[in-house]
């Protein structure tokens, strides 16, 4: 893994979809690069969204999304307490290890001054652990059997994730059951899919020809990982390490590390996000200009209605003559009126 580059993009909030428990798995291999290295800074970039330089090698971590070694450093500002914290404790300090926790979306990087463990789950948090205690959090948070708040005894969360199949099944769609493997939901749905299986079929009722050809198809995902980004006119609108069969026709296109593709995928959602946010601004701007229409349309029957009420007595006399009166002899009665006989229409001014 080179030098990172820096350069100014988006600053928006997360968007894009969540990495896989077996995509941290695949990037954990990757950030092995960072060992040795030295916390610089911490940026903060926008809620939820971080930046950290260890070394000359910058890490994108958005809570809750994502964490990757990343080519695109985007300007940060101080930030909050977290930011001020983290920057004085860990300044200087030297990673000793990287390692994925109990197979699940939690990543802790052991500094010599302290852990910093990402939590990928729901929302994401960003905790740094000393002495077995929590020192600074981006937010406190409370669990029936954890909680995360300065002062307060770490612990990681409970996991619920399985080594084996058999271990996961029971009377839950076979879909659940695979969602509780080192994997992620995509992937669970696409050895399901290869493997003709429903996602629905509870998973007690798997035969021991369906569990071999599952456990198949999982060994071979496992053997034949690789990056690669999917592209449509032009664009990438996913990433993961295999070809699902759902962008059978979408273009392919494989690369070095799972770093680079998340990059680039996640940079372009929150492109197409601000192309969104374009939109919006173009329909508020056109509905706020149709409003400002109405509303003189509104003023202009509202005279008009306030007319015909001052002038209710002079009307009624009016149409009531009108209506008795031949439209021939309206003429000599009504000098100054305009009258269409073919339309029966009358236009008078009144004073």
């Amino acid at each position: 893994m080179r030098a990172m580059e820096n350069r100014r993009v988006d600053r928006s909030a997360p968007q894009g979809r969540p990495m896989e428990n077996i995509e941290y798995q695949f990037i954990l291999k990757e950030l092995d690069n960072l060992l040795g290295r030295r916390f610089n800074k911490i940026y903060f970039i926008a809620e939820g969204r971080y930046r950290i330089k260890l070394g000359d090698i910058s890490l994108s971590i958005d809570l809750g999304m994502r964490i990757n070694a990343s080519k695109f450093m985007e300007e940060g500002e101080e930030g909050d307490g977290f930011v001020q914290g983290l920057r004085k404790e860990l300044e200087g300090s030297k990673l000793i290890s990287v390692k994925q926790i109990n197979n699940d979306r939690i990543i802790a990087f052991e500094f010599d001054g302290g852990t910093l463990v990402y939590e990928g789950f729901a929302k994401g948090n960003l905790v740094l652990v000393r002495d077995g205690k929590t020192l600074f959090a981006v937010k406190d948070e409370e669990w029936k059997d954890r909680k995360i708040k300065r002062g307060v005894e770490y612990n990681y969360p409970k996991s619920n994730v399985k080594e084996k199949l058999e271990d996961a099944l029971s009377e839950k769609y076979i879909i659940s059951a695979l969602l509780q493997m080192p994997l992620g939901k995509e992937y669970a749905k696409e050895i399901l899919s290869i493997c003709k299986i429903e996602e629905k079929k509870p998973g007690n009722t798997v035969t021991k020809s369906e569990l071999g050809s599952i456990t198949s198809q999982l060994d071979i995902i496992r053997k034949h990982l690789a990056p690669v980004g999917f592209y449509k006119d032009s664009q990438i609108v996913d990433y993961g390490l295999i070809k699902f069969s759902k962008y059978s026709d979408f273009e392919t296109k494989s690369f070095e590390t799972l770093s680079e593709v998340a990059d680039l995928f996640y940079l372009n959602a929150k492109e197409e996000r601000n192309v969104e946010l374009d939109k919006l601004q173009k329909r508020l701007e056109e509905q706020e200009a149709r409003l400002v229409t109405l509303n003189e349309e509104e003023k202009e029957l509202k005279a008009k209605g306030d007319f015909i009420y001052s002038n209710y007595e002079k009307v009624e006399s009016l149409l009531a003559m009108a209506e008795k009166t031949n439209i021939n002899d309206l003429e000599n009665k009504l000098p100054n009126a305009k009258i269409n006989k073919k339309e029966k229409e009358i236009e008078l001014e009144l004073d």
